[in-house]
């Protein structure tokens, strides 16, 4: 069965395997990689196994949900990219293994995850709800959406004040030529990347 929801720019973005759990479980398990999610506690074995179930039935019932993020239909879990019905409409999230932070991967498979969204599901909106101690992700989602910190807000949650950003069809059309343009030039330059290791390796 093709567990493949799309592919672009070197990224797949796909339905979990069995496989992708222990993937999953590295990320969740770690308190330095889940301090700025929800209470900022590790996650157990069995929550991130329920967790996975629940994406598998998100999928199986609306046709979207949280995806794997990897570099080809088979290959390993990167982390995940993908949306889920939350208090206060459709949540865009992601997460990546930490060996993947900071690199041209988050970008295109977030851009990759949207496109869809937008395009084939037909979303008219979606939001983003980060903790406000996570200055990074704040200012990447941000800069990828050309909004200013004004024109978000703060809520309040259980687990402390987050900030809001409304990701509407409109804001993502203005800027989707330019997202979709830094999208290729970092493709490109993996592949550059790529080609020179390949070389690299071969002498």
């Amino acid at each position: 069965m093709n567990n493949v929801i799309c592919s672009k720019y070197g990224i797949t973005l796909r339905k979990w395997n069995d496989e992708d759990i222990q993937g999953y479980a590295t990320l969740a398990s770690d308190e330095e990689n889940m301090k700025f999610i929800s209470s900022g506690h590790a996650r157990t074995i069995d929550i991130i196994k329920d967790e996975v179930e629940r994406f598998r039935q998100n999928q199986e019932q609306k046709g979207w949900a949280r995806w794997v993020v990897s570099q080809g239909p088979g290959a390993p879990f990167m982390g995940y990219a993908g949306f889920e019905e939350k208090q206060f409409g459709i949540n865009f999230g992601m997460r990546y293994l930490p060996k993947y932070w900071g690199t041209p991967w988050t970008y295109l498979a977030g851009h990759t995850a949207l496109c869809w969204a937008f395009d084939v599901l037909g979303f008219t909106s979606v939001y983003t709800l980060t903790n406000i101690k996570h200055t990074r992700a704040i200012q990447m989602n941000l800069k990828y959406l050309n909004l200013d910190r004004d024109q978000c807000r703060v809520v309040s949650t259980q687990f402390g004040d987050h900030l809001k950003i409304d990701y509407d069809r409109d804001n993502f059309f203005k800027v989707r030529d330019k997202n979709e343009s830094t999208a290729q030039k970092l493709h490109q330059y993996i592949q550059k990347q790529e080609a020179r290791e390949t070389v690299h390796a071969k002498s």
